[in-house]
């Protein structure tokens, strides 16, 4: 315990008065009862200690380097947890630190840009803790968020479609994944995904036609799913009820790459309550064919083709996609 003693006084004698306190806490309160030399010597490093730490926390005040004087002070409260005078300060530093933290949040959260206002809102935490204020104002920020999210996700899906939205969506779930809104509206989000023609009950018909991965247009460009445009010289014909739950309707037809030059032709045609909206003749050398068709508030589909003399393996394919 001696040894100690006189290594404190080394330290606070050298104006250390950080490392004195360190070395004085190592002594017992059994030690400092029967030491009043060593009770003098504590008090006379915490006195200095303080004043050095309130010192530079005036100065890192007075430049506005609020943030800078809250580390100071905090970094004595470690050191002397049970200091009135160092919590006082810590107390009002960390009000003006929180202070413009809100502010600034505010100011983000008036421009529309959430992001950076719950980012300030989280070093605000981190370095004044939690406080009703910031749960406040994050609430409300995560509420407006999350509305501007969905809101830009409906306008990716209209101009790049369903994947990059949905993509979009997802990429935020870091921030707000244990929101129980955004969790929902993710979820409910998918009911946009679009749904494969095959993936749906027919009515008449059968299945328009069989499903296929990975085919080349006679331009080629590759296709994820198809399905074939088969019919060896017969019209098929293939009717679906929606019953109004649909939005839309979009899709392509194309030649196969491998037969891209047979000579051959097929007509395409989509009906719609009985509405011709769609009618193709595809034939040698013809491009890829596009198509989009409303289908709001519609009860019937109906999609024929005939043409394609092939016996063996299909000329044509087409993605065809439905949207709720």
């Amino acid at each position: 315990m001696a040894a100690i003693l006189v290594t404190a006084q080394t330290y606070l004698y050298g104006n250390n008065y950080e490392q004195a306190i360190n070395e004085l806490n190592k002594l017992t309160p059994e030690y400092y009862e029967k030491n009043i030399e060593a009770e003098k010597i504590k008090s006379e490093a915490i006195t200095e200690y303080r004043s050095v730490v309130l010192q530079m926390a005036e100065t890192s005040s007075n430049q506005g380097q609020y943030n800078e004087a809250l580390l100071i002070l905090k970094n004595a409260e470690e050191l002397l947890p049970n200091d009135a005078v160092i919590a006082s300060n810590v107390t009002n530093i960390s009000n003006i630190v929180l202070n413009n933290y809100l502010n600034q949040a505010q100011n983000y959260a008036n421009n529309n840009q959430y992001a950076e206002a719950l980012n300030v809102l989280n070093e605000a935490e981190k370095d004044c803790g939690q406080n009703s204020q910031i749960n406040t104002l994050r609430t409300v920020c995560i509420n407006s968020y999350i509305d501007q999210i969905f809101f830009q996700a409906e306008q990716i899906l209209q101009t790049s479609g369903y994947d990059e939205a949905y993509t979009f969506i997802t990429s935020l779930y870091n921030v707000l994944g244990n929101n129980s809104d955004y969790i929902a509206r993710k979820d409910a989000f998918t009911e946009h995904k679009p749904i494969f023609i095959n993936d749906i009950d027919y009515f008449t018909g059968g299945q328009l036609g069989i499903t296929y991965y990975n085919k080349q247009d006679n331009l080629g460009n590759n296709h994820e799913k198809v399905i074939s445009i088969h019919s060896e010289s017969k019209q098929k014909t293939s009717t679906y009820l929606l019953n109004g739950q649909y939005q839309k309707l979009d899709g392509m037809i194309f030649r196969d790459f491998k037969y891209r030059d047979v000579n051959d032709s097929l007509d395409f045609r989509i009906y719609v309550d009985g509405n011709l909206l769609v009618s193709l003749n595809i034939k040698t050398g013809s491009y890829p064919a596009k198509f989009d068709v409303p289908l709001i508030g519609a009860n019937e589909l109906i999609i024929e083709y005939k043409g394609c003399n092939c016996a063996g393996s299909p000329y044509h394919y087409a993605e065809i996609f439905l949207y709720k």
